[in-house]
């Protein structure tokens, strides 16, 4: 079963699907990878957001996109700026975001393409688990020598000090990073780099992972896959996602993905966190990208108390002093009342003299201005890019969308 994102369902969903209707991602099974991986600290992806909504007597599909699958019953959701059978706008975006080029990839034809794109998420996975620092816990270890810390193990004593040599066998209790959790990373991180050359991890957190687990040994590697490796301490329920990642790609699990016929499984991505980091891409040094509130050194424009609570605004593509835009990943046909307040407050912060939204669009790639602001000044508009359609070969599509990638510089060039 094929649908749209954002749309209405006209088919009959499967009893397992309907079950996932008004279902909070951060309540769905771990065999559901969701990216960007949900976090407290990120709101990229809230966990309050649905795969499928059910009201007034209706299903419908959100901004989510992707793969799910129960058995050999299977359902695609691709984007609806998708024409066709073929999902080559979700699977260029895919390939500009993760730096992959996944020759064969196509969502369109199952579940095996699609876990050929797993190794690409692990270094977001990877950022996302240890900005909370590295994992520690309590491990058995042994030691044999003449400093006793714990209770005397009388079977390694007998087997390795006999004659006696002034030593004693005695295990104890350790609270180590090293342990089978970052193992396991390790373990990811080699399998990855050895089978996925391309693919490039931020060398710090790597140096990170082999600092505190210099007892690696490729041997390991079953004896690590066998063990529970599940977090239940709250502060790094970040790190529960990544080991479902890492045994997932080291299990090779494409491959004996439909065995288990009682589980849901699937890769799902949320359509404007993609959207925007696609445009951070093809707009590259044109715009300052705020990568709204994740970013380092993010511009923060004004907090406001919602709830009791802080909450912080930031643009997304901005250069201060001439132009802001926000990224909306929806046909806007005209700017709504709030996203019109927002781009209106983000232009006189940061002194700007154009604002506006950017969308995909099935028409041309063109700037629209919509009016001039009185008091201050400053003019409003919307920047559309054209998502080529009815294209049957997927290098045709690319060669299409680099045209109109072109087009779209050419505007932000005018703007600024």
């Amino acid at each position: 079963m094929r649908f749209k994102d954002n749309s209405d369902i006209e088919e009959i969903l499967p009893s397992w699907a309907s079950n996932l209707a008004n279902v909070e991602l951060s309540k769905l099974s771990d065999d559901i990878l969701i990216f960007p991986p949900i976090s407290r600290e990120s709101t990229d992806l809230s966990d309050d957001q649905l795969i499928f909504e059910f009201k007034n007597n209706k299903y419908r599909t959100t901004n989510i996109m992707g793969w799910l699958g129960k058995g050999n019953e299977q359902i695609t959701i691709h984007s609806r700026f998708d024409d066709g059978q073929n999902d080559f706008f979700l699977r260029y975006m895919l390939e500009k975001v993760f730096d992959a080029n996944i020759v064969n990839f196509d969502l369109s034809k199952g579940r095996e393409n699609i876990f050929d794109l797993l190794p690409f998420l692990l270094p977001t996975y990877l950022e996302n688990a240890l900005k909370k620092g590295i994992y520690k816990t309590y491990v058995k270890k042994q030691y044999n020598d003449s400093q006793v810390r714990g209770p005397i193990n009388i079977g390694q004593y007998i087997k390795k000090n006999t004659p006696f040599i002034g030593k004693i066998s005695y295990d104890i209790r350790e609270f180590t990073s090293d342990n089978n959790i970052m193992q396991l990373i390790r373990h990811t991180i080699e399998y990855v780099r050895l089978t996925k050359k391309s693919i490039k991890f931020p060398s710090n957190l790597i140096k990170k992972v082999e600092e505190v687990t210099q007892t690696y040994q490729l041997i390991d590697r079953n004896k690590i896959l066998s063990s529970n490796l599940t977090i239940k301490n709250p502060y790094f329920c970040d790190y529960n996602p990544l080991i479902r990642l890492c045994q997932m790609i080291l299990r090779h699990e494409k491959v004996s993905f439909g065995d288990d016929k009682q589980k849901i499984h699937g890769i799902i991505f949320d359509g404007a966190w993609l959207w925007e980091e696609y445009l951070a891409r093809v707009i590259d040094m044109a715009l300052i990208h705020s990568e709204n509130k994740t970013c380092k050194s993010p511009i923060k424009l004004f907090q406001t108390m919602t709830q009791g609570k802080n909450t912080s605004y930031y643009p997304d593509f901005y250069v201060r002093n001439s132009l802001v835009l926000d990224a909306k990943y929806k046909n806007v046909t005209s700017i709504k009342r709030e996203d019109r307040f927002q781009i209106i407050t983000y232009l006189h912060v940061l002194s700007a003299h154009t604002a506006g939204v950017i969308f995909p669009s099935r028409t041309a790639t063109d700037w629209k201005e919509i009016g001039e602001l009185s008091g201050f000044g400053g003019n409003i508009g919307k920047l559309s890019v054209s998502i080529p359609q009815k294209l049957e070969q997927y290098s045709l599509f690319k060669d299409k969308i680099h045209n109109e990638e072109i087009l779209l510089k050419e505007c932000l060039s005018n703007l600024i």
